[in-house]
């Protein structure tokens, strides 16, 4: 049997003129094209490329809103999305108060904000939908915005430029209660809250299309095979009662494969290893034919399922630490995957799946 070998583990870049109380550790991971995204939390957004071994910044988001103040300037850089605007035009980035900054992303190591716009604080998933930005729930820790239920549904994305400030909504679907995942492509919007998923039609307007549910809380949605299906997946049902920022009570879950044209859930399997979930984390990937879940642990141990196989048990594909590390942020970009813990210092974990057992 090959031996399980242990990832890469490199630097990140926390350089920055912020300086808070923050604990080291890393924040949203997300691959853009050729590069990574990464919240250094409560110092920076880094952009870099892999190069040379070792992770390559080419630019650095590096300023707050609050220089004096040390938590609100904690949370002003504790990044909840980092993604492209449509178009491509900006590189998107909320905080947790719901400020989003929006960049011309060149080659800069002090990059400045070319608009800001506002959006209820406190929330997690974001996704552009149909031209219009959508988000899940608003949750209300440490915002001044309550809680509210339901999907976010911006007015059209260029109405939003054009006006500035804070931007206008709608509230879809609030009998639902608090949404806990969020995906979207071109033609759809896939939601969910706890165990419901949703599938929406994006068109002049929002039409749900079907829904279905599911015997995990689902935390994760991406869409697969051009748009004819989606991949979710979350922790069990009891870890939902016990609060996400409990991170040792959300344990279990599973994944599932539904086929939008069929409307119909057609595989389901278990998570036989506690995933590095936590408030906001992302400890899975897929692989790029979308075939392969790739989920880690809080010691940022590597595994793998085959999305179509039942009653299959986790193929160890990296090894992990000694102790543990935190929530897990991870992303794929072309053959390696990046994860970063929000308790293992200003470093990320780089697996390379070329010659990996997967």
């Amino acid at each position: 049997m090959p031996k399980v070998v242990s990832p890469t583990v490199v630097d990140s870049n926390p350089d920055s003129r912020v300086v808070n109380a923050q604990p080291k550790g890393i924040g949203r991971v997300t691959a853009l094209d050729d590069f990574v995204a990464i919240n250094n939390l409560g110092r920076n957004i880094e952009f870099s490329r892999w190069g040379n071994g070792k992770l390559e910044p080419f630019a650095v988001f590096q300023d707050t809103v609050f220089p004096e103040d040390d938590e609100p300037s904690q949370f002003d850089l504790d990044m909840h999305a980092i993604t492209w605007t449509p178009g491509k035009e900006h590189v998107f980035a909320v905080n947790h108060y719901g400020l989003i900054r929006l960049f011309k992303l060149l080659p800069n190591m002090d990059l400045k904000t070319e608009h800001q716009l506002l959006w209820p604080g406190d929330v997690e998933r974001f996704a552009f939908a149909g031209g219009r930005l959508a988000s899940t729930s608003p949750q209300g820790y440490s915002v001044k915005d309550p809680a509210q239920p339901g999907v976010l549904l911006s007015v059209p994305w260029a109405d939003c430029l054009k006006k500035g400030e804070r931007i206008e909504f709608d509230v879809l679907w609030p009998s639902w209660g608090i949404t806990t995942a969020l995906a979207a492509d071109d033609a759809a919007l896939a939601f969910a809250a706890g165990t419901r998923l949703g599938i929406a039609e994006m068109s002049e307007f929002a039409r749900l299309e079907m829904e279905m549910d599911l015997p995990f809380i689902v935390k994760w949605i991406q869409f697969v095979n051009g748009g004819e299906k989606i991949v979710v997946a979350g922790f069990s049902r009891s870890g939902h009662d016990a609060g996400e920022n409990d991170w040792h009570s959300l344990t279990g879950g599973g994944f599932g494969l539904v086929d939008l044209r069929r409307q119909a859930l057609v595989a389901l399997g278990e998570f036989d290893v506690d995933l590095a979930w936590g408030n906001g984390g992302v400890p899975l990937t897929l692989s790029e034919d979308g075939r392969t879940i790739f989920g880690v642990d809080k010691r940022g141990k590597l595994y793998a399922w085959d999305i179509h196989k039942e009653n299959q048990k986790a193929r160890v594909v990296f090894a992990g630490a000694g102790k543990e590390l935190g929530m897990a942020h991870l992303d794929r970009l072309g053959s390696r995957l990046y994860c970063g813990f929000n308790r293992d210092g200003y470093r990320m974990r780089v697996y390379p799946l070329e010659g990996s057992r997967t």
